[in-house]
Formats: C-alpha cells, structure tokens, sequence
C-alpha cells in the first residue's frame, strides 16, 4: 500500500474511493525533464515506514494489547467552551465578547494502522509500530448561531495521547459540511477546493475541551492569490479564555456569503498530476492508468516525469514500473505539495506499483504577506 506525505498528519491514511466513471486526462500524458536528479522530490524524503489501514474489532485489539474501552471512555462525550472568532481587534480594541460552544464526540469506528520497513530499508527497532486510529463523530454548536455541523476526525491511540492525559484530534472537513450566520470571503467565479482545518483536543476530569478551526479556500484556475483563510479562526477553551493569534488577510475583491448560503464551488477544481518514476538504469517500462485507462511506455528515461495534466477530486491515477536489471520505484505529484510514495521493488525485472486517489492539502508553511 501507498503511503501519503503532507504537513497535515503523515500517519493518517484516506479513506478508499471507488474508481467511478473512466474519464481520460484532459490533455494527454506528457513527459517532462525533471531539471535535476530523479531523486529531488521537492524537499520530501522517501518514508522509512509504510502504513496501512485495516478494519479490527473490539476482541482483536483487546488480543494485541490495546485498550479501546479505556481509550473510549475518555474520548466521548460532551463539554462546553467560550468560543470566539479571533481578530485583531481582540487584542487591540479590548477583548471580545465569547459565546457558548457545545461540542460532543462519539464513537464512529476503529482500525489498525500497521506500519512496517519499507523493503529494502533498515529501521532502529521500534522505529515503525501499529496503533490504532479511532474515528470520531464531532458534533459542534456556537450559542450564537455563528457555526453548527458534524464532522469526523481522527485520533492515534499513541500519538493522539499526551502525558497530560488530554488527546488531540484532527478533522478536515469541508465548508459546506456547516450552517450559521458566520460570513466567509470567497471568490465564487474561481473553482476552489474549501476546508476547515479544526484541531481538538479532548478528555480530562472534569472534561475539558479547546481548539481551533480555520476555513481556507485554495483555488485551483492557476490565478493570485492562490489561497487564502476565508474567515479569522474561531478558537475555544472549557478552562480559560479562549485564545488566538491573528494572521488572516483577506483578499480583495472576494465575495462575503454566509456558511448558510455557501454550497460549495461552482465548477469542480482539477489538480496538476505528476508521475515520477525512479528507474536506476535505463530500459524500464512504465504502464500508467488513469481512472482504469492504461497507457503504455518503454524505455523510461531516468531525468523525465509525466505530466498526466489536471484531473479532478477522486480521480484514480496508478502506474507501474519494471527496470529489467535493477530496483524500480514511483512517486505521484498531486498539486502543489502531496506526494504519495509506491512500495520499491528491490529485485531486479519485479515491477513497483503507486496508486493515487487525487486529493489535495495546503501547502505549508502559509507566508503572511503574500496575498493580494
């Protein structure tokens, strides 16, 4: 199984997706010059560890070693928070007035996330180890009718807990996921892709409860500003006052509409697609598939790419490579900053095989200043 690398959180996998209706590249694969070695990948390193994720039961995790009830038992439940919109002006003009904030977590599902050497690759002992990755369903409501949704989010049974015995989620869910009287600035004439980015952290006794969430807008017509925080963070605190800093800049000449009256993007935002192969001689064949349309190529060239072109949320791109005589390995480019990484084929005339379900990230780290 692949693995995918951004700055969000490396250890979490996306959920599968169905391959859908074959539709070919819009301008046809083409092979491009690398303009360095096949081994410069835009500052990436190749994973030392390869994830992947699995349904498990109760009885199964129990038998491993885990504990989920006691994990559970910490993770659900309801609190309440003074929530804010964090602007400037809350720290220059005075403070800001908070609402009430109710946020509840349920139990949704449960999986083992098993990580192992990637071939080839050797590891300290302990260096790659299997946790569990519980899916949450977050409920959340601002007293003040700013904000109200669901979403899921994600914890690790190991990561996701601190010594503090608090537990930090991650959820991305999209803009049109909620309702309220909150105004957002977006350009509704550009395709974009939007989401909040919320981080929570939960748990404790008496339950406790803060976080923050940031809707940003990414567009994807090639234009300036690229992207940009469609509103202030909103944050809050079951313990203190709620905090935050601010960096958003608006764009100019964006539209305001309310989380009530946004529906999402007008046309479906595409995304440039990227297929890097890292054949070690010469003479390797690449078989590339784009939402099952395969296409064939001999004798890769070491310092080339593909260009597949721009390809839509969901879209499935595969490719498999054989180097006769040595190790093969992919990588795939989606947009700006995702890469997904193929498991290597360590024995020669083996073939390597990446899989990519088109699904974009921002990019980190956001420079303020750079928006028009």
């Amino acid at each position: 199984m692949t693995q995918r690398y951004n700055w969000l959180m490396a250890c979490c996998l996306l959920p599968a997706c169905g391959s859908g209706e074959a539709k070919a590249p819009p301008n046809g694969p083409t092979w491009r010059g690398t303009g360095g070695e096949t081994t410069d990948f835009g500052g990436n390193d190749a994973p030392v560890c390869t994830s992947e994720l699995s349904p498990i039961e109760r009885e199964r995790a129990i038998a491993l070693g885990f504990d989920p009830d006691a994990d559970l038992a910490e993770l659900e439940g309801t609190s309440e928070a003074d929530f804010l919109w964090w602007e400037e002006r809350c720290l220059t003009q005075g403070p800001c007035e908070p609402t009430r904030f109710t946020l509840s977590a349920r139990f949704e599902s449960m999986e083992l996330m098993s990580s192992r050497p990637v071939d080839g690759v050797i590891v300290p002992e302990g260096e790659c180890y299997d946790e569990l990755y519980y899916r949450l369903l977050i409920d959340l409501t601002a007293a003040d009718g700013s904000i109200s949704g669901s979403f899921l989010a994600g914890v690790l049974s190991g990561i996701g807990k601190h010594t503090d015995g608090l537990w930090r989620a991650y959820g991305e869910p999209a803009l049109d996921a909620f309702t309220g009287t909150r105004e957002l600035l977006v350009d509704e004439g550009r395709p974009h892709w939007s989401r909040f980015e919320v981080g929570l952290i939960l748990g404790g006794s008496p339950r406790a409860s803060r976080g923050s969430m940031t809707p940003w807008i990414i567009y994807t017509d090639g234009r300036e500003p690229r992207e940009h925080a469609a509103s202030p963070t909103g944050v809050w605190s079951s313990q203190a006052e709620p905090q935050g800093y601010d960096e958003w800049l608006p764009p100019k000449n964006a539209d305001r509409v309310s989380l009530d009256g946004y529906s999402g993007s007008r046309e479906p935002p595409t995304f440039r697609v990227e297929v890097h192969p890292h054949p070690e001689t010469p003479g390797a064949s690449l078989v590339l598939a784009v939402n099952g349309e395969v296409s064939t190529y001999e004798d890769v060239a070491l310092d080339q790419f593909l260009d597949v072109g721009r390809l839509k949320i969901g879209d499935i791109v595969s490719a498999d490579l054989t180097t006769p005589n040595a190790r093969s390995g992919t990588s795939i480019r989606v947009g700006d900053c995702t890469w997904v990484w193929g498991k290597s084929c360590a024995t020669p005339g083996c073939t390597a095989h990446t899989e990519a379900t088109v699904e974009p990230v921002r990019c980190m780290p956001r420079l303020p200043g750079v928006y028009d």
